[in-house]
């Protein structure tokens, strides 16, 4: 209860104790500055201030914690929260002995802070913990809630009315953090926060500019229309089983979209009405998906398309080649592909392993900005390009398991290594300034048999290649 003179009473022990104290300090109106921008963070150094007459002290500091243990205190607090009172005299700030720590509050329950032990029920702990997402800072704030339970009763009903009515300490002290941030961290942080979680999605939310779809199940049936998300910047979709794809649901994609992850996407192509003009990245591994599109697109924004694992693809648009904007191509487990494209211009990664390609196009061969190309396990894999070979590759070059190649005629002249597991047999035949090397893959019963079609594969190298090695 305020106004029945806690506060005149504490400031007069005070001016008659002090003297007898080596640093004292009287912390007035702590209750009204806690809740202020970073208030306790300026009430504890007020508090080493007055003790050690000195500025810029730090309380986390093992030093000032070790000089705090060595010196008698006289302190006087008025809090309003267990979290007040923790920050500024808990167990873990250890005064010299026979220090005194004077606290006042109207709120009684808040000057209780023992809990016999025998009453901590460890289900009620892990659901308190799973509250606060793990969260430590939101963990010692709503510690001291419980410290009043006395029963495993007591302690249901303080976790039910905290789920019900939220602890205003996490708020405030979660702002804090919040209003630390930049204005470009606090955007990007807003739009994290912003992700809907679950099934149903609230369809008449324009503002928004970030979404989460956790499911999307067949037993709904239940189109997903994005449009009138006109601001929708980045959608991430999760669908956790294959739906039936002649029943499945349709979907409508707003224009807005930069950013597109969608993982195992149940159908076969993207919406015609979606168009990915502001397309950057675009995600979609393990999806069911034929073709991109039934018609053509502009993309003319795309950087990254990863494709991984899209057993069903078949197709890359024709006009992929002319993305000049691609650097990021992913095609690792695309089993039903069979022939690419030409390449952009600006491509520098490329992963084809285990894809079903029968051959490289000559437009990655001689490309001099793809820094990174697998297109090991490529089982249907027969030729590569004869010639004209400019790319950037250094280090290792993995053909192994390419065991329908039959022969190439070059190499990235960067390469230090090339690595042919699963051909068994190596025969090189040299001449004054270039080799021939004869490749046989293993044979179904593990004896090493000739290539395809009754040959080994062949290549010509120059002389300065280097040594094959890792066979």
């Amino acid at each position: 209860m305020g106004g029945i003179g806690k506060t005149t009473l504490a400031e007069t022990v005070f001016h008659r104790l002090s003297s007898k104290f080596e640093a004292s300090c009287f912390l007035k109106n702590a209750r009204e500055k806690s809740e202020q921008l970073d208030g306790l963070d300026c009430l504890q150094k007020k508090l080493l201030s007055e003790i050690f007459k000195e500025e810029g002290l730090y309380i986390g500091s093992t030093i000032v914690r070790n000089r705090l243990s060595h010196i008698k205190v006289l302190i006087v607090l008025d809090v309003s929260s267990p979290m007040q009172m923790e920050r500024l005299a808990g167990d873990r700030l250890r005064y010299g002995t026979g220090s005194r720590i004077i606290i006042t509050s109207r709120d009684r329950g808040t000057l209780r802070q023992t809990v016999e032990e025998d009453n901590i029920h460890e289900e009620l702990a892990k659901k308190t913990v799973d509250y606060a997402k793990g969260v430590p800072l939101a963990l010692t704030v709503l510690g001291p809630l419980f410290f009043n339970c006395k029963s495993k009763e007591d302690w249901e009903d303080e976790f039910n009315k905290l789920k019900q009515f939220p602890s205003e300490d996490i708020q405030k002290v979660l702002r804090i953090s919040y209003d630390r941030l930049g204005k470009y961290e606090k955007e990007i942080f807003l739009d994290i926060a912003c992700f809907h979680k679950g099934k149903k999605v609230n369809e008449e939310t324009p503002n928004v500019e970030a979404i989460l779809l956790s499911s999307w199940y067949e037993s709904e049936k239940q189109p997903l229309n994005f449009k009138l998300t006109s601001n929708l910047i980045m959608l991430i979709g999760i669908t956790f089983r294959i739906l039936d794809r002649k029943s499945a649901a349709s979907l409508d994609l707003p224009d807005s979209l930069r950013y597109l992850d969608w993982f195992a996407y149940p159908l076969e192509s993207l919406p015609s009405k979606f168009s990915p003009e502001n397309l950057v990245e675009l995600h979609m591994p393990y999806s069911q998906v034929k073709k991109l599109w039934k018609e053509d697109k502009r993309l003319v924004n795309l950087q990254v398309l990863d494709l991984s694992r899209c057993e069903r693809l078949v197709e890359i648009p024709w006009y992929f080649q002319d993305l000049d904007r691609v650097t990021h191509f992913h095609l690792r487990g695309c089993t039903s592909l069979k022939y690419l494209p030409e390449m952009p211009g600006n491509i520098k990664y490329l992963d084809l392993c285990m894809s079903g390609i029968k051959e490289l196009p000559q437009s990655v061969w001689s490309h001099e900005k793809i820094s990174y190309l697998n297109i090991s396990c490529c089982r249907n894999l027969q030729k590569l390009p004869s010639h004209g070979c400019k790319l950037k590759v250094s280090g290792s070059f993995n053909l192994d398991g390419c065991t329908s190649l039959r022969e190439f005629s070059e190499l990235p002249r960067d390469i230090s290594k090339l690595s042919l597991i699963g051909f068994q047999r190596l025969i090189m035949e040299s001449t004054d300034d270039e080799g021939v090397l004869l490749l046989a893959p293993e044979t179904r019963d593990g004896q090493t048999g000739p290539g395809p079609r009754g040959r080994g594969g062949s290549m010509r190298f120059g002389a300065g290649m280097g040594l094959v090695q890792k066979l």
